[in-house]
């Protein structure tokens, strides 16, 4: 494998294929976990490799297969492993969210599970990450970014570029959390100080 990230797709919602195709062109090596290979399937899409428990693919193909019986753990946890014992480093992710709802919320956790992954979720239109503690991209004026904690309280949080601008502010489960903000610069910048944070935002790839 070469420098570029490592595309693993979940038997959740299947992506659109534009999604698929770009994502596919930006990636070194294809995962499929389990029943994604269903999917990928209809799409005429062919992975490098098929892991999970195999309860959920129904095809024949001549794919590399790793077959791991456990159920201590989902397929999505079974393929980061494995990517994590290639010395893979950046992981995106298709067909984590959507579908089934306790599934998504399971999925948006696994970059707890993974804090050595560099983990990004694409779903339709939108791209979800944990964000570092300083982390800066550049995005369209007008857009909607979410910044939501994950797992427990996000302190210290301050925001450039975004219209609702926040300034040592502290996101927690059951309180202030900031959904649906805007972009009114082309930078955006997030910085806090402890916890873990998701940023939705768009991906801008089809």
């Amino acid at each position: 494998m070469n420098n570029k990230p490592l595309l693993l797709c979940l038997n959740g919602e299947p992506p659109s294929l534009p999604l698929l195709q770009a994502l596919v062109d930006r990636c070194d090596f294809l995962v499929a976990a389990d029943g994604a290979a269903n999917w990928l399937d209809r799409y005429e899409v062919t992975p490098d490799l098929i892991l999970g428990d195999f309860d959920s693919f129904k095809g024949e193909t001549a794919v590399d297969q790793i077959k791991l019986e456990t159920q201590d753990n989902t397929d999505g946890d079974k393929a980061l492993d494995w990517a994590q014992s290639q010395g893979v480093r950046d992981v995106m992710i298709l067909g984590g969210l959507g579908g089934r709802a306790d599934f998504s919320l399971y999925n948006l956790s696994l970059p707890l599970r993974f804090p050595h992954l560099n983990l990004s979720f694409y779903h339709r239109e939108e791209e979800v990450l944990l964000a570092k503690k300083t982390t800066c991209w550049t995005e369209k004026i007008g857009s909607n970014v979410s910044l939501l904690a994950l797992g427990g309280p996000v302190t210290g949080l301050s925001t450039e570029g975004l219209s609702w601008k926040l300034d040592g502010a502290k996101l927690t489960l059951d309180g202030l959390q900031s959904q649906s903000n805007r972009a009114c610069g082309t930078a955006v910048t997030c910085t806090y100080e402890t916890g873990h944070l998701l940023v939705f935002r768009p991906h801008h790839l089809t």
